[in-house]
């Protein structure tokens, strides 16, 4: 699984991760103005309670959200093989739709693959306002914006903290050096972008530099095409030196290393925008 944990070299991904040198409230005002467009995961079990937001999603469509597929395998749909007493939700302006159905897409086998998932909702978000999927692989050297409810921190102390706020951040994509390991399971390197934190010193750094923190798994990195908001990346995961203090240090008071080396791999919506637009016609079959 692609998720963003930290304290490892494979990490899946907090939410934002932001400059020690800008206000936190710059980068929860900007995440409210997505607020109708990015979805969190408060996963229900057989309970009927929620757990916390622990991903992230876009919705794309008045009753679809695209989100990792490592998120997405968690989700328990409505459908009638469902054990459970209720199906989990889609949280979206902060009112809870049940979901209906999962779609992963077809090169996500056994935690490998493509880490995308269509979920589909069972009623059309009141009021939402879908991105679209970005249609063209000029990405690289643009400058985007993800969102996601994870994780918070700054780049001196990493994501330390959990508070379910969304929040938004801007980075430049790059194209995508993954390990080999990576790439022997199944992930071709044309279906994935990537982009690192940026340290405030960079003369590359952006006013609102930001990078994705656990449970922002799923969530969008964004740009704009043709005047509209689009989703041009999947947030999947990313790596950190193995020298970075973990949250430990921090609630120790030890002083910690930098955190600006923190790069994030995404899953390029580019790709896999036949599929997508099939799934959502009822042109694949579950």
């Amino acid at each position: 699984m692609l998720s963003l944990v930290l304290a490892s070299l494979s990490v899946a991904a907090p939410a934002i991760v932001i400059r020690a040198d800008v206000p936190d409230s710059r980068y929860r005002e900007f995440g409210a103005t997505f607020q109708n467009t990015v979805a969190g995961f408060p996963w229900v079990r057989e309970t009927g309670e929620f757990r916390p937001v622990s991903g992230t999603g876009t919705l794309v469509a008045p009753e679809w959200v695209l989100t990792a597929a490592h998120v997405a395998t968690a989700v328990k749909p409505g459908h009638p093989d469902n054990p459970e007493r209720s199906p989990d939700v889609v949280m979206i302006a902060g009112k809870n739709y049940p979901v209906e159905q999962v779609y992963l897409h077809p090169a996500w086998r056994n935690g490998r693959g493509f880490d995308a998932a269509l979920v589909k909702l069972v009623a059309p978000a009141v009021g939402g306002k879908p991105a679209c999927l970005y249609p063209r692989q000029d990405e690289v050297g643009k400058v985007a914006t993800l969102a996601g409810f994870g994780m918070t921190g700054t780049h001196l102390t990493g994501a330390v903290e959990r508070d379910f706020v969304l929040r938004a951040a801007t980075f430049t994509f790059e194209e995508a050096v993954l390990p080999t390991w990576l790439l022997e399971r199944d992930t071709r390197s044309r279906e994935t972008l990537s982009g690192r934190l940026r340290d405030p010193s960079d003369p590359a750094v952006t006013p609102l530099e930001g990078s994705g923190a656990p449970g922002d798994s799923g969530g969008p990195a964004f740009l704009m095409h043709e005047g509209e908001l689009c989703v041009a990346g999947i947030i999947s995961g990313g790596t950190v030196p193995k020298t970075i203090s973990n949250r430990q240090d921090h609630l120790n008071g030890r002083a910690p290393s930098p955190h600006y080396k923190i790069s994030g791999n995404f899953g390029r919506v580019s790709a896999i925008r036949g599929w997508a637009v099939d799934v959502m016609n009822g042109k694949v079959a579950h």
